[in-house]
């Protein structure tokens, strides 16, 4: 791999930080457990950072955290996650996402245990996880097929249900990621708990979709 410029090594090292705290929080939120799930962000349009595989978020640290060439698949630091295709894709497909979470939060495992798809109840929903949040067909987990599965699901959307697995939250930020797995938890809870109340009442898919497309065009998210 080639030699960095010391900007570069500079830049990573601030997105491994922010990268950490993520992985904290996401543990701290009950959206992982152990050493599932990961994380990772783009530095720029030739590299990423992402989690390393079967390490516990409280064992990282900045050199664990792997530097992975996205053409080449070169890495710098420990072995990356075994999703990392599935990282790399999405970023190939998708310009404007900077970072990827995989969760493995109760809720939402349970929509990806049933392959259940999730219809937004809530403006928020719509707004950053998608109109429509779909569940994948199954395909065993860091497999080629698992990535052709995933991709055509997060073209309108930033989240998917993994069949049998979990979930993936997308944002152009590290934080917005992480809001987009919070807020997908959140409307996965609300449906499994509205039973006990009353009769969800879902928003129109080609309002929720206005809402998506505002959100995505118009909000600028802050750079980290």
């Amino acid at each position: 791999m080639e030699k960095f410029s010391k900007n570069f090594e500079l830049s990573v090292n601030i997105k491994k930080k922010e990268l950490i705290d993520i992985c904290k929080q996401i543990v701290e939120k009950n959206l992982v457990a152990g050493t599932w799930g990961n994380v990772s962000c783009k530095i720029d349009e030739n590299f990423i950072i992402i989690t390393p595989s079967a390490i516990s978020y409280d064992k990282l640290d900045e050199e664990s955290i792997s530097i992975v060439d996205r053409k080449t698949f070169e890495f710098i630091g420990k072995k990356p996650s075994t999703e990392l295709n599935l990282h790399l894709a999405i970023y190939q497909n998708r310009n404007d996402i900077n970072a990827v979470i995989h969760t493995h939060s109760l809720y939402a495992s349970i929509f990806a245990a049933t392959h259940k798809n999730l219809k937004p109840m809530l403006e928020e929903i719509a707004q950053i996880c998608g109109p429509a949040v779909k569940c994948t067909k199954y395909a065993i987990a860091g497999s080629d097929l698992l990535v052709k599965n995933t991709i055509p699901l997060l073209q309108d959307a930033n989240a998917a249900f993994l069949a049998n697995h979990g979930a993936i939250a997308c944002g152009r930020t590290l934080k917005e990621a992480l809001t987009c797995a919070i807020i997908l938890e959140k409307g996965c809870k609300i449906y499994c708990k509205s039973k006990n109340v009353g009769k969800l009442r879902f928003l129109p898919y080609l309002e929720a979709k206005k809402l998506y497309l505002f959100y995505r065009e118009k909000y600028q998210a802050k750079p980290e």
